[in-house]
């Protein structure tokens, strides 16, 4: 009789073996998702900010370049109005 409980308290005691085992993939295969999400939104929002950046380069590329634009052709207009030919400080220096 001793036997088969013996026998039993294995089979029970197998049993729970086999189902901590499962668990622990279960946890295992859980955490790898977590973690692989998590990577994955980390370079989603280190694109995002790279993107504003680059966005955000781009207009004040813009800005400086229209304001050139915007400075020489002032400067033109006044070398037009007060009738001045070619480099102002060559006109200081004579």
């Amino acid at each position: 009789m001793s036997e088969t409980a013996d026998l039993e308290a294995l089979r029970r005691e197998k049993r729970a073996i086999l189902e901590e085992e499962q668990r622990l993939k279960a946890l295992l295969a859980l955490e790898k998702t977590t973690a692989d999400g998590k990577a994955e939104r980390l370079n989603a929002e280190r694109a995002l900010r790279q993107r504003h950046r680059a966005k955000t380069l781009h207009r004040q590329q813009q800005y400086k370049d229209s304001l050139d634009e915007v400075m020489k052709e002032e400067a033109l207009a006044l070398k037009t109005k007060h009738d001045v030919v070619g480099n102002a400080r060559a006109a200081f220096q004579a």
